[in-house]
């Protein structure tokens, strides 16, 4: 609706009738008075009657409980999201062009470069930095959280796909030498990666231990259960049997 004819006790209430029901705010509404009589006396007052025309490149409002929120609060977060992040890279001093994907609960933005090495950083640390403080900026409020995911030339597939390689290596020298495999140095999605890379293997399992900087991820055999269980039971059968020659 670009237009309509509203009525009101007064000139307020009738435009904040034509906000809410045209869904934008009222400083970006034009406005005619067709009606507005004062009455006999000051009694009797007739509704004030105006006609409003909604200006071009007006942004959409909804209202909710009688308040004003945002009607979507998606594009906001990704309109706001996305000219973060060119700001950042422009001081940068890199070109780029930024795609834009956006799902259910995450928006994703892909960083097109040829300057990619100064994006992504070593194993990915600017590119983690980036995604952090560029959620932190748009996730400010929590009424409508999106997971804000950043990708430069396809480095997360290829990087998980690297990690799922290593993960699975690790896994059967794990297998194979019946021991814990510790790994460290890795961040929380890259930690994640690995988890879901064995989370099908039936002969390991993988957990995190620790906090901040010295969290490790731990690939653990099946097969040193096992061994850990046969060794505790002939420790027990050990000594039951010496308490037997005791009495």
């Amino acid at each position: 609706m670009n237009e309509g004819i509203f009525e009101g006790k007064t000139l307020d209430e009738a435009l904040l009738k034509a906000s809410q029901e045209m869904g934008v705010n009222i400083s970006d509404m034009e406005y005619e008075i067709l009606e507005q009589d004062s009455g006999l006396l000051g009694f009797f007052k007739k509704n004030v009657k105006i006609k409003v025309v909604v200006k071009e490149g007006a942004g959409t409002i909804v209202y909710r409980n009688g308040e004003k929120v945002s009607a979507k609060v998606e594009e906001t977060k990704t309109e706001v999201a996305r000219k973060f992040l060119s700001g950042i890279i422009e001081r940068l001093g890199i070109n780029a062009e930024l795609s834009v994907t956006e799902g259910d609960d995450a928006i994703k933005i892909n960083i097109q470069t040829e300057d990619s090495d100064l994006v992504i950083g070593r194993e990915g640390d600017v590119l983690n930095a980036l995604q952090f403080i560029v959620n932190k900026v748009v996730n400010r409020d929590a009424e409508g959280r999106k997971l804000i995911m950043l990708d430069a030339v396809g480095f997360r597939d290829k990087r998980g796909e690297a990690l799922a390689s290593v993960a699975k290596n690790l896994a059967e020298k794990a297998i194979r030498q019946r021991r814990i495999v510790r790994l460290s140095a890795l961040n929380a999605q890259d930690r994640r990666l690995v988890h879901l890379a064995l989370k099908e293997n039936p002969n390991v399992t993988t957990q995190s231990e620790g906090e901040g900087l010295f969290r490790q991820l731990l690939i653990i055999p099946k097969n040193l259960e096992e061994r850990n269980s046969r060794n505790d039971r002939r420790r027990g059968e050990k000594g039951y049997k010496g308490r037997q020659r005791q009495s």
